[in-house]
């Protein structure tokens, strides 16, 4: 067996083709290696870490743990891989500040052969990037299942190419991404994928499954430049069902630009595609016989979202229509207009609103003029001298309490202004009442300025 490296350092930095190398080339399994640095770890044109086994190993593989301020790697790979027998080594990265993938570097937890299975990859920080091509790799190629990945982060993002990627050309399956950030974002060719792509000649008895995808999201889903979200099983020469993704996000958002979201199988089952949001936005959910019509063929083989310029949620099986998936999409998203109240087109007639002969109906009606409440009349003139005016709050005493006061304009009598008679009615008791208005005449015809009242007796 090979023996285990464990460093502790404040900064730890590997350049020009330096590496730290737990490996065995025999029998025996692979050592593993620990690094605790308080401030960083940097490796640029590194060779890199390595705990690897030969094809000659039948046993294990040590793992790498990392525990940091930051960690960077740039041109550099971090491999926990074996080509024999035994299982691939997790890899646990504790990074307080941030974790970076540059610049085409490579992580790389495989298993090749046999029963064993690949590594799992854990990271904390506060964000993660990969950019310029970069890979995380978990797979397999044997009976055994690819590793899964658990990410905790602040941000995530995969830009320029780059890929997570939890795959199997076996028997075995796809490992499971479970992601927890606030926020993940996709651009340009970037993946997220789970699947098993049967491809292989050896491989004649391959029918691995899909891996799952699980996304919780705090704020924003973000996908552009032909980006992609998949968990796919099979090809033309070999079955295999899909995964199931599920992604719980406040919002999404995809450019329409072929950004694509998808769990399907070419002849196994397709599988679930379950999103909880607030808002899905440039991106809509495809189904088999929508997909056929857009691409005008029903060849299984071509029947790829990938193929059409729109952005598409898809969980289909290509060649068996019977074991197509589904797409759930539940949404709180609330349409502004859906509780809107539409207004009756009838104009409602003033005057048959008002009683034309108050005395006819009764003593005890009113009119009240209360003020505009410190409005103008109309926005173009300033505030007027009968406008309700509020005094100034007494500031609060540290010793007492607090009095307010208000100060009203005076009130002069108005004085009344004699009126012609227009006409006389009968009040209730039979006697003549003269009025200013004409009781023979309808319709509105009152002078603003006139006041009546009905004398009690």
């Amino acid at each position: 067996n090979a023996g285990n490296i464990s460093i502790n350092t404040e900064t730890l930095s590997l350049t020009n083709g330096a590496g730290v190398f737990a490996s065995s080339d025999g029998q025996g399994s692979a050592g593993s290696v620990t690094i605790n640095a308080r401030d960083g770890v940097s490796l640029d044109g590194a060779n890199g870490i390595y705990t690897s086994n030969s094809t000659n190993s039948i046993g294990n593989n040590g793992g790498i743990r990392i525990k940091a301020g930051t960690l960077s790697v740039t041109n550099a790979q971090l491999n926990s891989s074996t080509s024999g027998m035994g299982n691939a080594g997790d890899v646990t990265i504790d990074a307080r500040d941030r974790v970076s993938f540059n610049q085409g570097s490579v992580f790389t937890s495989a298993n090749s052969r046999a029963t064993g299975k690949g590594g799992d990859i854990s990271i904390t920080s506060g964000d993660i990037s990969l950019a310029n091509g970069s890979q995380i790799n978990l797979s397999t190629n044997g009976q055994g299942n690819a590793g899964n990945a658990f990410l905790t982060t602040r941000s995530l993002s995969l830009t320029d190419r780059s890929e997570l990627t939890l795959s199997t050309t076996g028997q075995g399956n796809a490992g499971n991404a479970f992601l927890t950030t606030r926020s993940l974002s996709l651009t340009d060719l970037s993946r997220l994928t789970a699947s098993s792509n049967h491809n292989s000649p050896e491989n004649s008895s391959a029918i691995g499954n899909g891996g799952n995808i699980n996304l919780q999201i705090g704020d924003l889903l973000l996908l552009r430049g032909q980006s992609l979200i998949s968990t796919s099983a099979g090809s033309d020469a070999f079955t295999g069902n899909s995964g199931n993704i599920t992604i719980n996000a406040p919002l999404i958002v995809a450019f329409p630009s072929n950004n694509d979201i998808t769990a399907n199988a070419f002849s196994g089952i397709g599988g679930q595609v379950i999103i909880n949001t607030q808002g899905l936005f440039g991106i809509a959910p495809l189904s088999r016989a929508e997909l056929e019509r857009r691409l005008n063929t029903t060849d299984p083989s071509q029947l790829n979202p990938n193929n059409l310029l729109t952005s598409d949620i898809t969980a289909i099986s290509q060649q068996s229509p019977s074991l197509n998936g589904t797409v759930d999409i539940n949404s709180s998203y609330l349409n502004p207009s859906q509780n809107l109240v539409e207004l009756p087109k009838k104009v409602v007639d003033p005057t048959t609103q008002i009683a034309q002969n108050p005395c006819q109906h009764g003593a005890g009606s009113t009119f009240a003029i209360t003020g505009r409440g410190g409005i103008p009349s109309n926005p173009n003139q300033t505030l007027a001298g009968d406008n309700v005016r509020v005094g100034l709050v007494t500031p609060v005493s540290s010793r007492g309490t607090a009095t307010t006061t208000a100060t009203l304009p005076s009130t002069k009598p108005t004085v009344k202004q004699a009126v012609p008679v227009q006409g006389w009615v009968f009040n209730d008791k039979g006697q003549v009442v003269l009025t200013a208005y004409d009781p023979t005449k309808t319709g509105s015809q009152r002078p603003w300025r006139t006041s009546t009242s009905c004398a009690k007796q």
